[in-house]
């Protein structure tokens, strides 16, 4: 009776151990095939690199950005949208350049007419150099002649003096008008100047607005 009944439990036993071990052994088969179909369609390494094309993304102007039009990993193609740049800063730069624009305008303008001007006076300046020319000449004719009779006694001290101050008077303003001339032809040129260094303010003031 009791080696029947060890011989049951050891059948028993055994029927256990060999389905365990059977599935253990399709558990083993089953991990070793996947392991096996892992190792054949992908590689494992512990020093990894990946190489990939990077394409940056720059804007032509600067400054606080407004919106954003795009998510992480999202997708983009050319010619999206992808953020929005805050402008308020470029209009009030747009404002002073449309201002300054205007101001050249009004200076030149101004300088043009002032050009007008001064070409006039150069002109006036040179018709009265013409005459106080004459009169200079007139006047060291008179200041030879009376030289000449001083040294004869054929007229007075006083006479000769007069001459000499009348000449001297022609001089200086012949030397004054000359001069004037000469400053209304610098101021030409100045004023020529401005409007060069106006006209590229304009230009300038112009392609920003």
């Amino acid at each position: 009776m009791n080696t029947s009944k060890y011989t049951r439990t050891d059948q028993l036993i055994t029927r256990i151990t060999a389905w365990v071990a059977g599935l253990i052994i399709i558990g083993l088969v089953a991990w070793g095939g996947f392991t096996v179909w892992d190792l054949y369609h992908f590689e494992a390494t512990n020093d990894a690199q990946i190489d990939e094309y990077i394409n940056p993304v720059t804007s032509r102007v600067t400054g606080y950005v407004r919106k954003v039009y795009y998510e992480d990993d999202q997708e983009v193609k050319k010619g999206d949208t992808l953020v929005v740049i805050d402008d308020d800063e470029y209009r009030i730069q747009k404002a002073e350049a449309e201002a300054a624009l205007m101001t050249a305008k009004a200076q030149i303008g101004v300088l043009s007419s002032n050009t007008v001007t001064s070409d006039k006076n150069a002109v006036v300046n040179q018709l009265q150099i013409g005459a106080a020319k004459a009169r200079l000449v007139k006047q060291q004719q008179d200041f030879e002649r009376y030289e000449k009779l001083l040294a004869t006694e054929s007229i007075t001290q006083q006479q000769f003096e007069n001459v000499k101050m009348a000449l001297d008077v022609a001089k200086s303003e012949y030397e004054a008008l000359q001069k004037a001339y000469e400053t209304s032809l610098s101021k030409t040129d100045d004023i020529t100047a401005q409007k060069a260094v106006l006209g590229r303010n304009q230009a300038s003031a112009g392609s920003a607005g």
